[in-house]
């Protein structure tokens, strides 16, 4: 039998006890706290869950009809029925768009309130019954689809192109692509035979979920090849991409002492063409060892290779990108003197050199954040023209490189970091504003809820409502110190749009009114 936890609500404390010891025995209900007034009680529920609350409709801050329209949008699973004198029954009324569970007329009898909460007791039980079935159901369903959705897309990347009923059988699976405006997807695969590549196939499918987390869309299949993997590339940036395929790269040579090669495809702005992208990542990762590629090679730049020397390739960029953050000078001057040997005895087009080391510096300035027409006062196209030779190569690039080193102002902050500075930035901003919801933050971050929550305690330390309190209440303080503004006038600013409320929160905060801190 179960049993079902209950919040009185009224101001009048007596009226309050006498309730509670009506409904003490009852069998299959407990009453789990009681409030004074509706703000005190929305707090009380955000940790006492309460299944049924009994309220007064006549109270102080907030009647009871704004507290059940509150509950009806916030905890709609609540049971909530009113408590009411004679002359408030019409009044009452008003609440029949709000679906209460019923009224009891003061003053309550015993009798009355037992028979009440026995026929809600009843509709709560078979209520939790056809949950507890439609529940059941649903957690199988949710086990099966991350089956159904891996089988239906292994099948659809050996179509020529997906058609709409192809997304729409996706949609219902519960693919999310819709979300996504821009789309590119990549093969991960293991040249070398190995025992261990089924046990590895499963880490590398861990790790690209891992990396690239920030992606608004992102789903990997596990296939005989390896692991393919597509991806939203909306607030990824080119560089973002790069750094973490290299990373994947880097962690499986140090990790696992496992070579890998990434064949990636274009982007596409259709989820149409998901098929298509997976004949390109294969074509790419097939010429993996060509034209100086060695782990990550791009459809895009396949299809625009030439037939002449081609000396810098996307794992330079990215060294090069490391080097200057993170290691020291000699470091940086030995891989470009490693860059300049590259070419010595060897046939070179100097356009394509000169594109090529443009490219690079263009690239590496601007991830940096460093203006390339400081770095070459006459313009980039003149700085790469006085490369005659390999050794100009080096010479240009160690000058240059150095300087973006001793200029770059970026620091390694982590994601998490930078989605909660994003977060207090964007509460220190709105905090005005009486409507500022979890919900409102979490969609503005554009991450879920629970996400937003767990970051929020683990960095602060606090709640999400907790924190709100907290740097309304001290912007509060300050304005109560420093200017001579009415309170109500405070209170708004503060994101109150009700100064009693305001003054109950203050107080409980404080532990004094915000006329006599005013005062003090």
């Amino acid at each position: 039998m179960s049993v079902y936890k209950l919040l009185l609500v009224d101001d009048e404390d007596d009226v309050r006890g006498r309730i509670a010891s009506q409904i003490r025995d009852l069998a299959g209900f407990e009453i789990v706290g009681s409030a004074g007034n509706g703000y005190d009680a929305l707090e009380l529920i955000e940790t006492l869950q309460p299944d049924i609350v009994l309220t007064d409709i006549r109270m102080p801050f907030i009647d009871g009809i704004k507290f059940a329209r509150i509950l009806k949008r916030e905890h709609p699973t609540i049971k909530v029925a009113f408590i009411t004198g004679h002359d408030e029954f019409e009044y009452a009324k008003q609440a029949l768009e709000l679906q209460v569970s019923g009224y009891l007329m003061k003053p309550v009898t015993t009798q009355e309130i037992k028979s009440f909460l026995l026929k809600l007791k009843q509709r709560l039980d078979e209520e939790f019954e056809a949950r507890q079935g439609e529940e059941t159901i649903r957690r199988q369903y949710q086990a099966l689809l991350p089956v159904l959705v891996d089988s239906y897309l292994s099948f659809l990347i050996h179509t020529p192109s997906l058609t709409n009923d192809h997304l729409e059988t996706l949609q219902s699976y519960g693919l999310q692509f819709s979300k996504a405006s821009v789309f590119q997807s990549c093969l991960i695969t293991i040249p070398q035979e190995t025992n261990e590549k089924s046990s590895l196939n499963v880490l590398i499918n861990e790790l690209v979920k891992e990396l690239f987390s920030r992606a608004i869309f992102r789903h990997s299949i596990i296939l005989p090849e390896g692991v393919f993997f597509v991806f939203s590339t909306d607030q990824l940036t080119q560089n973002d991409i790069d750094s973490k395929l290299f990373e994947l790269v880097e962690t499986m040579r140090l990790t696992r002492n496992v070579k890998v090669h990434i064949g990636v495809s274009e982007t596409f702005n259709s989820f149409k063409d998901f098929s298509k992208s997976y004949r390109q990542c294969k074509r790419s990762v097939a010429r993996a060892n060509l034209y100086g590629y060695s782990n990550i090679v791009y459809h895009q730049e396949m299809s625009e290779i030439k037939a002449t020397i081609s000396f810098l390739n996307t794992n330079d960029f990215l060294t090069l990108d490391q080097l200057i953050q993170f290691s020291d000078k000699q470091s940086l001057l030995h891989y470009i003197s490693q860059l300049e040997e590259r070419l010595k005895g060897k046939e070179y087009d100097l356009d394509v050199i000169h594109f090529q080391v443009g490219n690079l510096l263009l690239m590496l300035a601007e991830q940096s954040s460093v203006p390339i027409d400081e770095l070459c006062q006459n313009g980039l196209t003149q700085c790469v023209s006085t490369i005659k030779s390999p050794h100009d190569v080096g010479k240009l690039l160690s000058r240059l490189l150095l300087q973006i080193r001793q200029r770059d102002k970026r620091k390694t902050v982590s994601h998490n970091e930078q989605l909660i500075n994003r977060a207090i930035t964007y509460l220190e901003n709105n905090y005005q504003n009486p409507n500022l919801t979890l919900e409102e933050l979490s969609s503005h971050l554009n991450i879920s809820i629970s996400h937003l929550s767990a970051l929020m305690k683990k960095h602060t330390g606090r709640t999400f409502s907790s924190y709100l309190i907290t740097l309304r209440m001290e912007k509060a303080k300050e304005l109560l110190t420093r200017t001579e503004l009415k309170i109500a006038d405070i209170a708004e600013l503060c994101g109150y749009s009700d100064v009693y409320y305001f003054s109950h929160s203050f107080k409980k905060y404080t532990g004094t009114s915000p006329r006599r801190y005013a005062k003090q």
